[in-house]
């Protein structure tokens, strides 16, 4: 499946930008490519860390059924 892309610009220090370039040469990847994957492990541990967030959750963290009548708005 073939996904729209959009260009950006973003600006990184030029170290970053040096190891950017060398891994580009040495792995044969654009650095578009290098920056997309990067993203892409940066969502995946961020719903990792979400997940092992959410199934900490017990029922004792959730409102007694008074306090959820209260949260709710009085239309």
């Amino acid at each position: 499946m073939k996904f729209l892309k959009e260009k950006i610009s973003v600006s990184i220090e030029s170290s970053l930008a040096k190891i950017l370039d060398e891994s580009s040469k040495s792995s044969g990847s654009s650095k578009s490519a290098l920056v997309e994957e990067a993203l892409h492990q940066w969502v995946e541990n961020r719903l990792a860390e979400d997940a092992r967030a959410t199934a900490k959750a017990t029922f004792g963290d959730l409102p007694s059924e008074n306090e959820w009548t209260e949260l709710q708005p009085k239309w």
